[in-house]
């Protein structure tokens, strides 16, 4: 039982990751923008703030992700 949720967990970190990737090329893709024009100079940079708040959040699901995996893990373990 514990296997399974260790197997589970691995393969949700490693979507977590991915999106987490996906975020930091959007966000330097935008970034990128920005610098290219500055006709909609406000309306990137809000898109800047919110991606950036974005990776931080996925960066605190990740970081839980690890620790539920840890756990898990010394469960598993244990039961060896």
């Amino acid at each position: 039982m514990v296997l399974i949720e260790v197997e589970q967990l691995i393969k949700k970190i490693r979507l977590y990751e991915h999106v987490l990737d996906v975020m930091r090329v959007k966000l330097f893709y935008l970034q990128y923008k920005r610098e290219s024009t500055e006709y909609k100079d406000n309306e990137n940079r809000l898109e800047i703030i919110k991606v950036s708040h974005q990776i931080e959040l996925q960066k605190a699901k990740l970081q839980f992700l690890n620790s539920e995996f840890n756990l898990r893990f010394e469960m598993l373990k244990s039961e060896v």
